[in-house]
């Protein structure tokens, strides 16, 4: 029955947003009322058992294309509503073989998950996003999981990894226990990294739901359900690159040989996707310490990856808190007053937040100016958390797998 419930529920969102001007910006557009039109001609000749036109994945290319005519900071919510009515086009397609199918039950299902998820990825879900998030989690409920089980992570603690001995100053970043709100409004006038300690022991996320367990983290995810990686050793390098994986292939890669290409879920709003993980940490009090008119929104993101893999030196708009759930990573931060000596990019380009500087390993023919440059060390573990200041540049190297989770806040 929720085979059939599915593709009622995508029939009417895709109808409703198609009468609902969903798909327009500011005024008419003539390619749009095309695209109206061939949904409509789609949802009237598409049968109850079966489909065969070839119009969902037109519509597809259509809003691709659509996408790709600007940054996507830029691209409007109608725009990005093009893409998802596309793809619940092409899940209905998917939904409606599977209802009649016998054979391919699971394999059906599983293709109607990535497609929506990925839409919900790419386009953000405008219309209706949060029915079609419970949707789509439904399904994967639906599915039953014989993949290879698997265990805990093995995380030894690494033995220290100092900084090269070429800066005139190393200084370890202090730890402070559990800091009053008052204390942690002192740290943050004084604006200096600390890492706070005994604070988040009580996470669940830490205890009784530990996500050091992959099986638990896999079956409260949905091992079908996508999710965005980095490939590459940093972001600054020109072979990076990204790509949509299920969670079933991230977690297989990060269990698998230490010789393949890493595969790192980076500051993604992995809460928002699922929710349940959210129930396994807390935010902060300290990220209200001090509120702001502006923007009283904490951000929260997940950073999840194997041993060695890196965030280059770089800096972020807003006060960060940075929590260690699994394993042990390295923090190597630098003062808004040294930013001459790290070499930031150009402030046209895509990387102006981001330093030139290989922290880790500087060039100092190339860079001088890094001799004079003070670094604030830290090996976090896990139950640790950095506090960032706003503006100070950061690298982070994970020393084993880690996952981390960032709270920014205004």
């Amino acid at each position: 029955m929720l085979v059939e419930e599915a593709v009622a529920i995508l029939k009417q969102t895709v109808k409703d947003a198609t009468a609902s001007h969903a798909l327009y910006d500011q005024s008419s557009d003539a390619s749009i009322d095309a695209f109206v039109y061939l949904v409509d001609q789609y949802l009237s000749s598409a049968s109850a058992d079966a489909s065969t036109s070839k119009l969902p994945t037109i519509l597809l290319d259509h809003a691709k294309e659509r996408l790709a005519e600007s940054s996507y900071s830029d691209v409007s919510a109608a725009t990005r509503c093009l893409h998802q009515v596309a793809s619940m086009c092409i899940a209905l397609d998917v939904l409606a073989l599977h209802a009649q199918s016998d054979g391919e039950q699971q394999t059906r299902l599983r293709e109607a998950i990535r497609v929506l998820d990925t839409s919900i990825l790419v386009s953000g879900a405008p219309y209706r996003g949060d029915a079609l998030r419970q949707l789509v989690d439904r399904l994967q409920r639906h599915l039953i999981d014989d993949r290879t089980t698997r265990h805990a992570v093995a995380i030894q603690k690494p033995a220290p990894s100092p900084l090269p001995h070429l800066y005139p100053r190393i200084t370890t970043i202090p730890r402070i226990p559990a800091p009053s709100i008052a204390a942690f409004l002192q740290i943050m006038h004084g604006q200096q990294p600390v890492v706070l300690t005994d604070c988040i022991s009580h996470w669940p996320a830490l205890s009784t739901r530990p996500w050091l367990d992959l099986q638990y983290l896999a079956a409260t995810m949905g091992p079908d359900r996508m999710v965005p990686v980095e490939i590459g050793a940093s972001y600054a390098d020109d072979a990076w690159t990204q790509r949509l994986v299920t969670v079933a292939e991230f977690f297989d890669r990060l269990t698998g040989p230490a010789e393949a290409e890493p595969w790192y879920l980076a500051q993604h709003s992995l809460f928002t996707q699922f929710p349940a993980l959210a129930g396994d940490i807390v935010v902060p009090d300290y990220c209200h310490a001090c509120p702001s008119e502006h923007d009283a929104a904490v951000r929260m993101n997940a950073w999840f990856g194997p041993k060695d893999t890196y965030s280059p030196l770089h800096t972020d708009p807003f006060e960060n808190l940075l929590a260690q759930v699994v394993g042990y990573k390295r923090a190597v931060l630098v003062a808004p007053c040294d930013s001459a000596g790290v070499y930031p990019y150009d402030g046209d380009t895509m990387l102006h937040n981001t330093a030139q500087l290989d922290v880790e390993n500087p060039d100092l023919d190339r860079f001088p100016l890094a001799r004079t440059v003070t670094c604030y060390e830290a090996m976090l573990e896990p139950g640790d958390v950095l506090y960032i200041p706003v503006g100070w540049w950061h690298a982070l190297r994970s020393l084993s797998t880690s996952f981390s989770v960032s709270f920014w806040f205004s």
